[in-house]
């Protein structure tokens, strides 16, 4: 896979309209979601899922910093005296401290090790981040994120595809998602704009051959048929006219969502209401932004031709073009394609196939019985020369296709040698024009970024001068040539 680097996002320049992703492609969910109801489902938002690593890391760290901080009165940590509880050591010591004006040992030892002793457990077990809630009733998109609520109407907000490094990690697997631009208002009643990044942390792994597709493209048909009103297959009863989709696994799936992110996420009690009331203000004091959209390749590799370069893509089927049986157009080739097929009806394989000439003749003339079938299968066998002809045209016809590719190799160099000495040739016959005109520049000797900027620094120059500068930058400039 093509190297990606944390803010690359190269997909970033397509926008799309979220609901025009193709109908006809494949569905992924699995553990892509992490809670469900009647009207609605919650998707996992993969940006803090990814910071668990980190967390994880601070969580440690603060928890290192607590200890050294309660090596300064050791409370917790000490031996207490004979018949004495640890309470009551630990308000005899505070005693202490304040007849004795210790007041660094109150700031370092107690508040500031219980602040970050505390810190530390809410960086490791706080609650599990606040998804995006996809509301079937209302048509609506939306979340809470840093107080404040941002909605979008599902089919007029636009969707972009995102590809990530994921810089926590020790082996930097490359991420893929899905964003989805969700609004607000601000202060004076404009609409601003937020991106939300959806998808699933195990989205790297998952075989698009094996799925028919790029994992985010079948995510986002899962979602868009949801928002267009599709019941899940277990709601439909029988052979219904009603689209349906695949019913969604739900749950945390990494280790650390599991360990560290067992507590629930918490949405508040009107977080619906309070969606749809600015989804109506939006309408009121606005409209939703209108943005100019791309339309959505039919084929769900397309984004193969950024993350596979090496690779050939795949046909929208999820086949190689390169694996496909070439078409047969030979008339006896589709005979005897078509008495293999009625042989097999009958209970018989073709064993002939791999027959040379000289048993296919003993075959024919043999009192072993014979259908018709068989018999003008054989004879077709014989008309090809059997097996080992066959064999050696294949090997033939390969031989002289790799050598007219290597004869047309070979033109195509003898051609860009011949282009080449020309274009020296009149870079030559340049330089004694430019030298008589009273240039003593020598532009043989310039980088290929000099002859550019050269280019493009002013217009004083000759035509010949013009001329020679883009000769040389045709040759590659001073690297170029040696």
């Amino acid at each position: 896979m093509k190297e990606t680097h944390w803010l690359d996002n190269p997909y970033l320049e397509s926008t799309y309209k979220a609901s025009s992703i193709p109908r006809r492609f494949k569905y992924h969910i699995d553990y892509w979601l992490i809670g469900q109801s009647k009207d609605y489902v919650d998707a996992k938002r993969i940006a803090p899922i990814m910071f668990m690593a980190l967390n994880l890391v601070l969580a440690w760290f603060l928890f290192i910093l607590a200890d050294y901080m309660e090596i300064f009165n050791h409370l917790l940590t000490s031996n207490t005296f004979p018949n004495q509880t640890r309470s009551e050591f630990v308000i005899d010591t505070l005693k202490y401290y304040l007849n004795e004006n210790l007041y660094y040992k109150f700031i370092f030892g107690i508040f500031l090790a219980s602040i970050l002793f505390l810190l530390g457990l809410h960086y490791l077990f706080s609650p599990y981040p606040r998804p995006v809630r996809f509301n079937q009733k209302h048509g609506l998109v939306y979340t809470k994120f840093m107080g404040k609520v941002w909605v979008a109407d599902w089919n007029k907000t636009k969707v972009k595809l995102w590809r990530g490094t994921n810089p926590f990690t020790f082996f930097l697997a490359t991420h893929r998602a899905i964003s989805v631009c969700l609004y607000s208002l601000d202060k004076n009643n404009h609409v601003v704009e937020h991106w939300v990044l959806l998808s699933g942390i195990n989205n790297n792994l998952l075989d698009d051959l094996e799925l028919g597709g790029d994992p985010c493209l079948l995510y986002w048909n899962w979602l868009n048929q949801y928002m267009q009103g599709a019941k899940f297959e277990s709601q439909v009863e029988g052979k219904s006219s009603k689209r349906s989709i695949p019913d969604p696994k739900i749950g945390r799936l990494w280790l650390l969502e599991k360990l560290m992110r067992f507590r629930s996420y918490k949405f508040s009690k009107s977080i619906d209401k309070q969606a749809i009331e600015l989804d109506a203000k939006i309408r009121s004091v606005s409209r939703y932004p209108k943005f100019t959209a791309s339309e959505v390749p039919k084929n769900p590799f397309f984004t193969w031709q950024y993350h596979y370069p090496e690779r050939e893509m795949p046909n929208a089927d999820g086949t190689l073009t390169s694996q496909q049986a070439p078409e047969v157009t030979d008339p006896v080739q589709l005979k005897i394609i078509e008495l293999s097929a009625q042989l097999a009806e009958q209970g018989i394989d073709n064993i002939y196939q791999h027959f040379s000439l000289h048993e296919l003749e003993a075959a024919l003339v043999s009192k072993k019985a014979k259908s018709n079938e068989e018999i003008a299968l054989i004879k077709l066998y014989i008309e090809e020369g059997g097996y080992n002809y066959k064999v050696a045209e294949e090997i033939s016809s390969a031989t002289q296709k790799e050598t007219d590719e290597a004869a047309i190799a070979e033109q195509s160099m003898i051609e860009e040698l011949k282009q080449r000495q020309a274009t020296i040739e009149r870079a030559k016959e340049l330089e004694a024009i430019v030298k008589k005109q009273g240039v003593t520049k020598s532009y043989r000797d310039y980088t290929l970024a000099s002859l550019k900027k050269a280019l493009a620094s002013d217009t004083t120059k000759s035509p010949e001068e013009l001329e020679l500068i883009k000769l040389y930058i045709e040759l590659g400039g001073y690297e170029g040539q040696r």
